[in-house]
């Protein structure tokens, strides 16, 4: 997953869209999210990693979501099925499939 967040990013700054960054983020008492994508140096979406969309929504989620603002919060995992997502209209952290989150990256 890192490489796919990685390799948009470059390719959204390459096309000069805006200025993308990716990040792990964790708190001194252990909270942590395991991304966030930056646009313009504003933090733009978090992203957790689970194997099972069973896996409960992680709480960091919406606990990062409110510190940072960031505009979108998922919690994608790697079964295929699942409900499809428009990733970019909910604003509340939600589980989306992997398919379905790397689909709409580019």
């Amino acid at each position: 997953m890192a490489c796919h967040l990685l390799k948009a990013t470059h390719w959204w700054s390459d096309l000069g869209h805006c200025d993308f960054d990716l990040f792990y983020l964790r708190t001194k008492e252990g909270k942590d999210v395991d991304f966030l994508v930056t646009r313009d140096q504003v933090p733009w979406f978090l992203l957790e990693v689970k194997r099972s969309k069973n896996a409960p929504l992680n709480p960091n989620l919406k606990w990062f979501q409110q510190k940072t603002d960031a505009e979108f919060a998922f919690q994608i995992y790697f079964e295929r099925e699942g409900q499809q997502v428009d990733c970019y209209t909910v604003r509340r952290p939600v589980k989306v499939s992997a398919v379905s989150l790397l689909g709409q990256l580019v």
